[in-house]
């Protein structure tokens, strides 16, 4: 009886269960919040593996993403909150897909982020102003959405900002937030 009792316990130690860890969990509520996948380039993105780091369109550092790019794509849908989760997140590119609806606050929780380019989307709303915790933000691009508020403010607080913005075609009104842009622009850069 000894004997069936290890066996047993040595064949449920030999079947190793591999649970996708936190970066990948979040990854894959995007591919739930897509609604349409015509190139199906997010097949590959399975709950069978460990971590998402042989997705396509995703990159990690110590099996962590650090970029995601998922360009030119067709993706419909829209982009959950849950990318906020993603801690090492430092480039998330979903420049020229139809993205909708408002670009959720929580997103802006992955603070590691240096380029943001959701640029050609169909993102509506203003830039939530919890923008303000990507202190490391170098490039953003959300132009040719249908964005619309007064310009956002918050921009002013990102002090490596120094790359591009790029917010045109979107519908902001400038009127008074001329001065705020001009105190914005650095002196030895200015915004490209």
């Amino acid at each position: 009886m000894m004997l069936f009792l290890l066996q047993i316990a040595l064949l449920l130690v030999s079947k190793v269960v591999h649970y996708l860890n936190q970066d990948g969990l979040s990854l894959l509520a995007l591919k739930s919040a897509i609604e349409t996948d015509q190139t199906q380039i997010l097949d590959s993105w399975s709950e069978s593996y460990p971590t998402p780091c042989h997705w396509h369109g995703v990159a990690c550092t110590r099996n962590q993403v650090t970029n995601l790019f998922l360009t030119n794509k067709c993706l419909t849908g829209y982009i959950p909150s849950k990318l906020g989760h993603l801690d090492s997140l430092k480039r998330l590119n979903l420049l020229n897909n139809n993205f909708s609806i408002p670009i959720p606050a929580y997103i802006f929780n992955a603070a590691a982020l240096i380029s943001l380019d959701l640029s050609n989307n169909s993102l509506v709303g203003p830039i939530p102003d919890q923008i303000r915790s990507l202190k490391a933000l170098n490039h953003l691009d959300m132009s040719s959405n249908f964005l619309n508020c007064s310009f956002p403010e918050s921009l002013a607080e990102l002090p490596s900002l120094t790359g591009t913005l790029n917010l045109s075609y979107d519908k902001y009104t400038l009127m008074g937030d001329i001065i705020v842009l001009i105190l914005f622009i650095p002196l030895s850069g200015g915004v490209g």
